[in-house]
């Protein structure tokens, strides 16, 4: 397992240092793109890349485009701002579900390992959990690289916009299979929570700098 094993203290010290909070100009595209980077999610999925959520009823439900998607049971539910395409994820607590990305067939990333390259993400806490939150990376069901992410959340200022990163070293020594992701990025909780998401991607080179950087 993946296992960041950082404190509340470290982790605010952390956030201090490396978190960037981020101006509604990013947030509305207008930002200075970064280099050598694989977008998953910004204003939406991009190719080859599909949001999906699920409970124990059906694991896989894909998000719509538009207005709001549930899981089965009711445990997850996700809306889409209408104006920039941002993802508002609520768990309710009465029971498990996910969130993840994923594509048709498994990507070879063993190349964004060799660059220390960096899994980035702009998310909004609305509604910080009390209990485990899951962040995995998937290389085709059971194989994965697990961390509990709970305490980060925790960590970071409520209602605010900022920027999460976790190096892909991190993942590959987590048990990884670097050449066969099929999933960049699953939230998994059976708490209650709230968050929003702005942007997901691969970028080269970010693995040092990562809040959460393994080494």
């Amino acid at each position: 397992h993946l296992e960041p094993a950082l404190g509340a203290q470290m982790l605010r010290s952390a956030l201090k240092r490396k978190a960037l909070l981020l101006s509604a100009a990013i947030l509305a595209g207008t930002g200075t793109a970064l280099a050598a980077e694989t977008v998953i999610f910004s204003g939406g999925t991009k190719d080859p890349y599909s949001l999906f959520i699920g409970d124990s009823q059906n694991w896989g439900i894909p998000v719509a485009v538009e207005g709001e998607t549930a899981t089965l049971q009711g445990f997850l539910d996700v809306s889409t701002l209408p104006d920039n395409g941002i993802k508002i994820a609520t768990w309710n607590g009465d029971g498990e579900a996910q969130l993840f990305f994923t594509t048709p067939e498994p990507v070879d990333m063993t190349g964004a390992v060799e660059s220390d390259a960096a899994l980035v993400m702009i998310v909004n806490v609305a509604e910080a959990p009390d209990a485990a939150v899951t962040l995995r990376m998937g290389c085709e069901y059971p194989c994965a690289a697990n961390a509990d992410i709970s305490q980060l959340l925790q960590a970071l200022p409520t209602g605010e916009w900022i920027r999460v990163s976790v190096a892909m070293r991190c993942f590959a020594e987590g048990g990884l299979d670097a050449s066969n992701v099929d999933s960049p990025m699953l939230l998994l909780t059976s708490d209650a929570m709230k968050m929003g998401f702005a942007d997901v991607r691969i970028v080269d080179g970010a693995g040092p700098d990562a809040l959460i950087s393994c080494r």
